[in-house]
């Protein structure tokens, strides 16, 4: 979920594919623990990421680019209160349970 209304520049908050993600690390032969919190702390995964990010960003101008992004642990849900019934992120929520994130994006 992109973010930055009103900050200095545009990020993200990122609820990456764990499957994927754990299945990749299997195909690699990487040493990296299959926890989501594992997941999200490995800088081989965050740097992987960070590629794609880098690699969706060609297509914008630069005021328009990601320049920071956080990985979340959980994986966002109906249940969890971050999606509504169709899928679309609740964006005020999600900006609420991250505050901590977003905080750690602009306010280092």
């Amino acid at each position: 979920m992109v973010v930055g209304e009103g900050e200095k520049m545009p990020a993200a908050i990122i609820q990456p594919n764990f499957e994927f993600i754990k299945d990749w690390i299997d195909k690699k032969g990487l040493s990296i623990g299959k926890t989501n919190e594992e997941i999200i702390n490995s800088e081989i995964v965050v740097s992987r990421i960070q590629r794609e990010v880098d690699k969706c960003n060609e297509h914008f101008g630069k005021w328009e680019r990601i320049k920071r992004f956080e990985l979340t642990k959980d994986v966002w849900s109906i249940d969890g209160g971050h999606l509504t019934p169709t899928m679309k992120m609740k964006r005020a929520i999600i900006k609420e349970i991250y505050k901590d994130l977003y905080e750690k994006i602009y306010r280092p």
